[in-house]
């Protein structure tokens, strides 16, 4: 179940990584708005090195759950604050998002 879980968090950080890229070419004349999204760029790299401890972590033949609840604490905690700062800068660009081109379908 442990493998299944860091699995799927492996998958939306992945996922996290394409939106941001996504972003990027969207809002790429703004500048502000580019800067925001390297600063979660920047925080989601440091998010997939705590994921690849806490899969080291889960994996050890002497599985130590104490160890395991700090890897996933320290995860949940960048991740909380990846989310706060994404809001944040959603709410920021908003009333572009409207404006933002979309593509034909």
């Amino acid at each position: 179940m442990v493998k299944e879980v860091t699995t799927e968090i492996g998958r939306n950080l992945d996922e996290a990584k394409k939106h941001l890229g996504q972003m990027k070419k969207d809002f790429g004349s703004n500048k502000d708005a580019v800067a925001g999204i390297e600063s979660l760029e920047n925080q989601l790299t440091a998010a997939f090195s705590d994921h690849k401890l806490l899969c080291s972590c889960c994996e050890n033949e002497s599985f130590d759950k104490i160890a395991a609840m700090k890897c996933c604490d320290d995860l949940a905690n960048k991740l909380d604050k990846i989310l706060t700062q994404h809001d944040e800068l959603m709410h920021k660009l908003s009333p572009r998002v409207s404006a933002a081109p979309t593509k034909a379908k």
